[in-house]
């Protein structure tokens, strides 16, 4: 409960540079709350992810504490930005590993699924993000790209859609691949804008 027992942030900087015990219990008192509330608020990121991030941002903290420059900033502006870049980048590495998971032949039955409402301050939720930009990229793709995609991910064999499309079926398998290759190039290329608000705490 960091509002509960608030503590200067002179007091937090000096027990961290000494090494006390209570320094990284006090950081976390005064700022534990404010990084949760950035990780799901500012970037859709749930509860579990905000807490796993909230440790990280602390720990990083206490860890470069000597790096520290008050007069480039207060405190509470450079946790924020630590922040900041921590749940980006935790955005990011979830967004590779949805398409790692989602390129089989079933991805794109998440389309249109985000089960998350969208977050009153950001806009967006984590799922709508990454749903929003999994439809800008299949934007960029071609309508024979698109559909041999979504042929695929509804189950239906090469030989199915070789018939469907009236085309070989080897031409199929390797439409089919090259599709898969052209979105993820595309994915790896393009970056949706997922930083709202200020980079403050």
């Amino acid at each position: 409960m960091d509002d509960l027992f608030p503590v200067g942030d002179d007091q937090i900087v000096d027990s961290l540079k000494r090494g006390a015990k209570n320094g990284v219990e006090l950081l976390l008192t005064q700022y534990g709350r404010r990084i949760v509330f950035i990780a799901t608020k500012k970037h859709g990121l749930s509860l579990e992810d905000a807490e796993e991030l909230m440790t990280d941002v602390i720990m990083e903290v206490a860890k470069k504490i000597d790096v520290f420059d008050p007069s480039k900033g207060s405190l509470r502006s450079w946790i924020g930005s630590i922040a900041h870049r921590r749940a980006i980048d935790l955005y990011r590495k979830k967004g590779k590993k949805l398409i790692e998971q989602t390129m089989t032949d079933d991805w794109w039955s998440l389309i249109g699924q985000s089960g998350d409402s969208p977050d009153h301050e950001s806009g967006l939720s984590l799922d709508a993000r990454l749903k929003e930009r999994i439809e800008s990229t299949l934007a960029l793709l071609s309508d024979r790209e698109k559909e041999l995609l979504r042929l695929r991910a509804e189950d239906l064999s090469l030989d199915e859609i070789a018939l469907m499309l009236d085309i070989e079926k080897n031409a199929v398998s390797v439409a089919h691949y090259r599709a898969k290759q052209h979105f993820k190039k595309l994915w790896e290329t393009t970056d949706l804008q997922i930083v709202h608000g200020s980079v403050g705490v």
